[in-house]
């Protein structure tokens, strides 16, 4: 529109000189073109500015909660015996208790105090809370106590792993504006899932400055909006980030935010024990849910830049959590009979031209390709996010090593809300594009002699609009 407006100006300085040289219809004509083609392109920049920046689909009806003393709150980290929890308050100076307990009207309960930050210290009111010695597969509720007084306007709730076989829902999603209200939220909090998994771009913040207060920024929009903050008080989280709310578009090891982006995620994000402990180092991690090992990398902030030669020196993950990942892997083999391995970026890229994806990392691919097939990795599944689409393939078309056996199944659940968009592939299973979309992983484990993962990726409305399942065999648990 801006530019139009400047094209408009001259165009409006020659009326003013016809307006002495022509008839008042010649001159009336002139001007109603003007304001048409001004009205043209006022419409088509809104309508261009609301299809890449603006819902995807209804808003949700969810409305702000009530001012209190807590901006935000959040748990993750959950596990059979511990959680963490992370808020915001509204005063830098407040103090801040935790108190949870299995009664939600708190009649009975513990307290637990803030504890340190993980790396630099903040001053905006953050505060985080490790809970430990919880009841394994038992439903907690959690509020703050600032300054004395309990916060009744913003509580939480999270469910606690079983120590042993169980069955439980994963919801899991990339790609969303910032600030989104989308009523897509709302459908998934709805279905109570164990846990809701970020597969990454959380939020379109495209920051490219070394300030942390930029984060907390984003971080405080996304939280605070009232279909998230819905869904983040009542399922504990598991996140890992893309470009978007890394750095910049197609960030990598080299994005000038890099510092605070790693800063504001140990400090704001209430997240599992990283992989490798350094502040500076990737953000990759792994818990267990049951008998289900799940692994989330960090494919930007070791990454080297896509432009680079792809040979055997260039690396999405970076040599230390690249060895971190197959120490997990080998460990988990055998031990876990399902491993879900998160991947922010699509894994099946079989194009001459790859995007910003595994398939510009072919020499690395290949290489945990073959590392999966001579270890005889069984029963991975790959959750990956960035593509605009939900898409499933059995394994068909991902098997990238040299002698073959490293084909495992790759479902991908998104934009939960952006435009769609198809990367990657081809997909068995086929792949539908769109916003309001999200991945409802169900998982069915009695204990008995297999593990079943059903995979549906859904619409905000819960039209299902892919389907796949597999069995994985497992070792019957004596009871």
């Amino acid at each position: 529109l801006l530019i139009a407006l400047a094209l408009f100006a001259p165009a409006a300085a020659l009326w003013l000189v016809w307006q002495r040289q022509r008839t008042l219809r010649t001159v009336g004509a002139l001007a109603g073109l003007l304001l048409a083609l001004l009205a043209i392109s006022g419409f088509t920049s809104d309508y261009i500015f609301t299809y890449f920046y603006g819902p995807q689909t209804p808003q949700s009806a969810i409305t702000a909660l009530p001012d209190s003393d807590v901006e935000w709150i959040w748990s993750g980290g959950v596990s059979t015996t511990s959680a963490t929890v992370v808020t915001r308050l509204y005063s830098d100076d407040a103090s801040a208790q935790l108190i949870y307990s299995t009664d939600r009207r708190f009649s009975t309960g513990k307290t637990a105090p803030a504890t340190s930050p993980t790396t630099s210290p903040t001053e905006d009111g953050v505060h985080r809370f490790q809970l430990a010695g919880l009841t394994p597969a038992t439903t907690y509720y959690y509020a703050v106590v600032a300054n004395g007084v309990r916060d009744t306007t913003r509580t939480g709730r999270f469910r606690t792993f079983a120590d042993g076989p169980m069955s439980a829902s994963i919801a899991f999603a990339a790609c969303a504006r910032l600030g989104s209200n989308a009523q897509v939220f709302e459908t998934v909090e709805s279905h109570d899932p164990d846990l809701y998994l970020a597969t990454g771009d959380w939020f379109y913040g495209d920051i490219a400055t070394d300030d942390v207060s930029y984060y907390l920024r984003d971080y405080t929009t996304t939280l605070t909006s009232p279909a998230q903050s819905l869904l983040y008080r009542s399922a504990p989280i598991a996140y890992v980030w893309d470009d978007h709310d890394y750095g910049p578009n197609d960030g990598d090891r080299t994005s000038p935010s890099r510092p605070a982006a790693l800063d504001a995620y140990r400090n704001f994000v209430p997240h599992y024990t990283f992989g490798l402990k350094a502040p500076q180092d990737p953000i990759g991690q792994a818990f267990t849910m049951g008998r289900v090992r799940v692994i989330m990398t960090d494919l930007r902030s070791a990454r080297d830049p896509k432009a680079e030669p792809d040979d055997a020196n260039k690396s999405m993950m970076g040599k230390e959590q690249r060895a971190w990942f197959e120490r997990e892997l080998l460990e988990a083999n055998g031990r876990f009979p399902v491993i879900l391995w998160v991947s922010s970026v699509p894994w099946i890229d079989r194009s001459t031209s790859p995007g910003d994806d595994w398939g510009a990392y072919t020499s690395e691919r290949a290489s945990i390709a073959n590392f999966i097939a001579d270890q005889n990795i069984e029963g991975l599944m790959m959750l990956a996010g960035d593509a605009h689409m939900v898409a499933a393939d059995d394994g068909t078309n991902s098997d990238f090593s040299a002698k073959g056996g490293a084909g495992f199944p790759v479902l991908h659940a998104a934009a939960i809300d952006r435009p769609g968009s198809s990367k990657g592939g081809p997909y068995s299973e086929g792949l539908v594009e769109g916003g309001g979309h999200y991945g409802w992983l169900e998982i069915t484990d009695t204990g008995g002699d297999q593990i079943t993962v059903a995979f549906e990726g859904r619409t905000f409305e819960d039209q299902v609009l892919i389907r796949y399942a597999q069995s994985f065999p497992a070792n019957p648990v004596d009871r």
